[in-house]
């Protein structure tokens, strides 16, 4: 559950990340100074997202144990995501455009990888999946709406132009009421549990005390025989 929470935590900051520094907000009120940063921490924040993202759905829907194969390929996702993220600190091996070309390019499958995933644990009747496919479409959604606008299909107006601010904060916010529900069931379970073993227990104290009361009463019966026996030895 720890490791839930903080990959959700780090999912929710890169991608904050990720909009202040595509906005020009993070250079111009958090490093105005840097250069640097201002070319590199968008690519970075993007690539930390697909790591975050990949690493929470894979908790957060117990791919694990649901579905091995897809969460191997999840972990090569949200791995790959922390290597390219790595390289664009420095450029290595890549310079930045073809960095940012990459991270989206692999921003864009692991979003599919596990819409794909969701939508199939929804279809086996995983309620953690239903509020991960939920947030996934509500963000696909505004994503093809800013698409749209960019090829003329869609009018320029506030909305359009921040759908992908307004689609990540909606993903972030239906994520966190699926992080609750998670946590409400866990601790529904350990209610359930404990109060089953609570049950077990005072059955298990019941079924002591009247094997003990069995007992006395066996004891006293025979202790009486024992005495009319005595006794009648005596009088004879």
């Amino acid at each position: 559950m720890l490791f839930r929470s903080l990959y959700y935590i780090g999912h929710a900051i890169a991608g904050a990340v990720y909009l202040f520094s595509f906005d020009g907000y993070a250079y111009q009120y958090l490093w105005p100074q840097s250069v640097y940063l201002a070319n590199h921490a968008m690519v970075v924040a993007m690539a930390l997202y697909v790591t975050f993202s990949m690493l929470f759905a894979r908790e957060f829907m117990a791919l694990d144990t649901a579905a091995p194969r897809t969460s191997r390929l999840i972990a090569v996702f949200s791995a790959l995501g922390l290597l390219f993220g790595l390289i664009a600190t420095g450029n290595w091996l890549l310079e930045l455009q073809v960095s940012i070309r990459v991270v989206a390019g692999l921003a864009a499958l692991s979003s599919l990888v596990t819409l794909v995933a969701s939508v199939r644990e929804t279809w086996r009747g995983s309620r953690p999946a239903r509020f991960f496919l939920l947030a996934s479409a509500a963000l696909l959604v505004f994503i093809l709406i800013g698409s749209a606008r960019s090829v003329a299909l869609a009018p320029a107006n506030f909305f359009t132009i921040y759908c992908l601010h307004v689609g990540l904060a909606l993903e972030v916010l239906l994520l966190s009421f699926g992080l609750a529900d998670r946590i409400h069931a866990m601790r529904t379970e350990h209610a359930e549990a404990q109060a089953a073993k609570l049950s077990t227990q005072q059955a298990l104290l019941e079924a002591t005390q009247r094997s003990e009361r069995e007992l006395e009463q066996r004891v006293a019966e025979r202790t009486t025989a024992l005495h009319e026996a005595t006794a009648r030895d005596r009088k004879s």
